[in-house]
């Protein structure tokens, strides 16, 4: 998949996840104008894309049996890294420093602390308590200064019974009988090593090992562990260590007689060795898939596997075992992120948690003057760096197809759907009017990675190479033709360059880089661009620059990857910037305005969780 597109879409997460709520325009305020003084309303409209959805990183737990359709039940976690419980009929999160225990239909904060690191909930095996990790800091032992001291705690699922279980420990697993902890940790600074902990005597082995816990065998006889990319097993007494092999998860049957092990990629293998690891034999799957999970099924008679095909899409299959038969539990779909599986001790019934982390951008209208906003396009692809036509009655845009590939469209601003334009090798994008209405120049990724400036015709006859780039490093890309049809400005080797509209006497007009996204003044002599300085302004007549907005401004710093557009007066410039969303995961992107005389005054754009991006300003 393209890169370039990658980052205009972006699930920014971790884990891999992200929410959604309906992005507004928030109405511009003259009291909010800090400086230059206010310069009238907005005025025209403005084509963006959206990824806005309900659903969009609202996780849900789900359960699903053979032969069933998967069914979601009534709880509400806020967060994609809910862990469920043993039972799979709790869940237990890490938000904001508080620990909040779900049941059906509802939901409760039960401890709250402050440095609870988020996402490191881990259940006790017997459901009745919760693990988790404290940040604090230490004197280090082999240097001055601070060292940190993750700090291992407990709390019942109720909030009773806080207790301090271990210091300088991270990555706990238990057993199966709740009784012993093995973690990861070191003493301020010394090498790492793999405890295990007995939490009823509190006597502690410190193993000659190290790297990351797996899993205990139920018995609680075995460790599996993680070291260099290979699994290895030592006794809990510290004896018997052997290297399995290169794999990079390992689970326990349920009766500690065999043992599940996975090696990712495409395709992942999956291997059923004995409880010792020593006999292994391969389970020889159908398809490619990278098994991201895997769980036993209580009898032990199957595995529960979340696997991703080579497209992103994911699913939940059953293989059985012996054989590697496999069944699909959960069909595939892209943009979604499954969670925490676990089986039920009885039935077979599989409990999960699901989010969907990305959803397809599609094309919005909205008038900058009075808000209201309208959707253009819904058709299940993303449709992104949207352009309007000098007549204002065409849009080009860029498509993304399911496979990662792109291609250029247009359509009439109100009506019919994108209408893809025949031209294109898959990796077009880019497209933006030349002043005439009757052309479009656009950006062609070629194999070697290095981008081309081409045109064509508004129908997609008469393509015509205008720029070429020599190499990845040396490509161009992002062309916008001045409105007088004189000038081409596109990025050069990641600066900004400029040439006549025939592509002839190209120049380099700036040092700093990287630069992204230059667009030409209504009145075709300042160029608007990201560079390191953040949004900038370019007088092309005089040679004089002017950083409009800081690449950090406030907390708010200005997104590279979006497109910019400046309003039909002149006065304004509409471009991105990355937000903190309400549910505090990541960054999503905006669209916000500066004036483009200097003041350096903000105004809120397009708020919410869901990326806004790419805008084009419009009468």
């Amino acid at each position: 998949m393209d890169g370039h597109l990658q980052e205009h879409v972006r699930s920014r997460l971790v884990a891999r996840a992200l929410l959604a709520a309906l992005i507004a325009l928030i109405a511009l305020s003259v009291a909010a104008i800090a400086k230059g003084g206010a310069p009238g309303p907005l005025g025209g409209q403005l084509v963006y894309a959206s990824n806005r959805s309900p659903a969009l990183r609202q996780p849900q737990v789900m359960q699903v049996t053979a032969g069933r359709r998967p069914r979601a039940l009534a709880v509400s976690a806020p967060v994609p890294d809910a862990v469920l419980s043993p039972s799979g009929r709790q869940f237990a999160w890490v938000s904001a420093g508080t620990i909040a225990v779900g049941r059906l239909g509802a939901a409760r904060a039960v401890f709250a602390a402050p440095n609870i690191v988020g996402g490191s909930a881990i259940w006790f095996p017997d459901g009745r308590r919760i693990a988790f990790t404290r940040e604090q800091t230490t004197t280090c032992l082999n240097r001055p200064g601070e060292c940190p001291n993750p700090e291992l705690w407990a709390v019942g699922a109720t909030g009773s019974g806080l207790r301090l279980l271990a210091e300088h420990a991270s990555e706990a697993v238990w057993s199966a009988n709740s009784r012993r902890i093995a973690y990861s940790g070191n003493v301020a600074g010394s090498s790492p090593r793999i405890s295990i902990l007995d939490t009823l005597t509190g006597s502690r082995n410190v193993l000659p090992i190290d790297g990351q816990p797996l899993s205990f065998s139920p018995s609680g006889d075995w460790l599996a562990y993680l070291r260099n990319q290979d699994v290895y097993l030592i006794a809990a007494d510290g004896s018997g260590k052997r290297d399995i092999g290169a794999f990079n998860l390992a689970r326990w049957s349920p009766d500690s007689r065999e043992l599940a092990l996975v090696r990712e990629g495409y395709p992942s293998r999956v291997v059923i060795a004995n409880g010792d690891g020593r006999q292994q034999s391969l389970l020889r799957l159908r398809g490619s898939w990278d098994v991201e999970q895997i769980a036993w099924r209580a009898d032990g008679r199957a595995l529960a596997a979340v696997v991703r095909s080579r497209g992103g899409a994911v699913s939940i299959r059953t293989i059985t075992v012996p054989g590697g038969r496999s069944g699909v539990l959960v069909r595939s779909r892209p943009r979604v992120v499954i969670g925490t599986i676990s089986f039920a001790a009885q039935g077979g019934s599989l409990t999960y948690t699901e989010s969907l982390t990305n959803s397809p951008h599609d094309l919005w209208l909205v008038d900058a003057g009075t808000t209201d906003s309208r959707r253009l396009t819904e058709d299940g692809l993303d449709e992104l760096e949207p352009t309007v036509s000098p007549n204002g009655r065409l849009i080009a845009l860029t498509v993304r197809g399911p496979n990662g590939e792109t291609w250029l469209a247009t359509m009439p601003i109100f009506g019919s759907k994108p209408g893809r334009l025949p031209v294109g090798r898959g990796a077009d994008r880019d497209p933006t009017w030349a002043p005439d209405g009757l052309h479009i120049a656009f950006t062609r990724v070629r194999a070697n990675g290095s981008g081309q400036i081409w045109t064509i015709a508004a129908d997609g006859s008469d393509p015509q190479l205008l720029l070429a780039g020599s190499s990845p490093t040396a490509g161009v890309s992002q062309p916008d033709f001045s409105p007088d049809g004189t000038r081409i400005a596109y990025v050069c080797a990641l600066q900004l360059c400029i040439a006549k509209a025939d592509g002839s006497e190209q120049q380099q007009v700036s040092e700093e880089t990287p630069v992204s996204w230059p667009t030409w003044s209504p009145d075709s002599r300042h160029l608007a661009f990201i560079d390191s300085r953040g949004l900038t302004s370019l007088d092309t007549t005089t040679g004089a620059t002017r950083v409009l907005v800081p690449p950090a401004a406030g907390v708010n710093p200005v997104d590279s990857q979006t497109r910019l557009s400046w309003s039909p007066d002149g006065n304004w410039i509409a471009f991105g910037r990355l937000i903190v969303p309400p549910d505090r995961l990541g960054l999503v992107a905006e669209v916000a305005y500066a004036r483009a005389d200097g003041s350096n005054s903000l105004n809120a754009g397009f708020s919410g969780p869901g990326d806004s991006i790419d805008p084009s300003w419009f009468p």
